[in-house]
């Protein structure tokens, strides 16, 4: 097989775990607190990304770092996008979630114009001006409430956009994937802490135990296998299986939770991942149609 394909299988596993540590998420949801689902589910991934790192020379190896203070910020930025997503999960459907998740390349085409200096193009801001409108028909503000959930939902896309744009400033470095998962999951354990302690600890019950342990590993794998496809393949290729999601969203939301998308969540979502893949068509330098 080629390294295409195997970047190609390395993504949609890596955006399919994170879908079912999701859905882990927004099960839990109905019983603990957000800081709770953040601890636990941190310390497990620590645990796995040390089996990870322990397989592959150790930890020490892949702690190696020029960019400390950046990975610590990035985490904690991680850490209010993960506590955020989190609310949006647990009051929202899946596919709704997702629609507003999926304004992060937009995002990160407005952020990285802004702060990284990159040129934008007619095209960059028809695929930008069309993702926004998108989001206007999932929410419908004026005729739906922006409820809690859903602006947790806006800032945590917005957060997870900060966060891939600092990525973005730091990847030509030599950090390994490991490096950037460890430094975002101490943060998230010790903001998550820190939380708990002020809110009152919660001590999860055996079936609680097992779904943080199956959202810590989704996690673990769904990072690793993103880092390997992002070294097989150009982003631009490995990008718009970003949106292979939406079905997660939609099969688990209809199967577990009883969540289905209705007709303008629908419409909208097309909207987003259309301008979305045709963003990093534009991104990748290929010709349009």
């Amino acid at each position: 097989m080629d390294a295409k394909r195997k970047a190609i299988l390395a993504a949609i596993g890596g955006f399919s775990f994170f879908s079912i540590g999701d859905a882990a998420f927004k099960h839990l949801g109905a019983t603990l607190s957000s800081p709770a689902i953040c601890f636990y589910t941190a310390a497990f991934s620590l645990v796995f990304l040390f089996l990870f790192a322990w397989r592959q020379g150790g930890l020490s190896a892949h702690l190696r770092t020029n960019h400390l203070r950046i990975h610590l910020v990035r985490g904690a930025i991680v850490f209010s996008h993960a506590s955020l997503g989190i609310v949006a999960f647990s009051a929202l459907p899946m596919a709704t979630v997702y629609s507003m998740f999926f304004l992060a390349p937009f995002l990160i085409a407005l952020l990285a114009i802004r702060f990284l200096g990159e040129k934008a193009t007619r095209a960059h801001w028809a695929a930008i001006l069309v993702g926004f409108s998108g989001i206007l028909i999932v929410l419908r503000p004026g005729l739906v409430p922006l409820s809690p959930p859903v602006l947790a939902g806006l800032a945590a896309a917005i957060l997870f956009s900060i966060s891939c744009v600092i990525v973005r400033h730091i990847r030509a470095g030599n950090d390994s994937p490991i490096c950037f998962a460890f430094y975002v999951q101490i943060m998230i354990l010790a903001g998550a802490f820190v939380l708990m302690t002020i809110q009152g600890i919660e001590i999860p019950n055996g079936p609680e135990i097992l779904f943080l342990m199956l959202a810590g590993a989704m996690t673990t794998l769904g990072n690793m296998f993103l880092a390997r496809a992002y070294l097989l393949a150009p982003s631009a290729g490995v990008a718009p299986f970003h949106y292979v999601q939406i079905l997660w969203a939609v099969a688990l939301g209809a199967l577990f939770f009883g969540d289905f998308p209705d007709l303008w969540t629908g419409i909208g979502a097309a909207l987003i991942i259309g301008a979305g893949l045709f963003l990093i068509r534009v991104e990748s330098g290929k010709p349009i149609p």
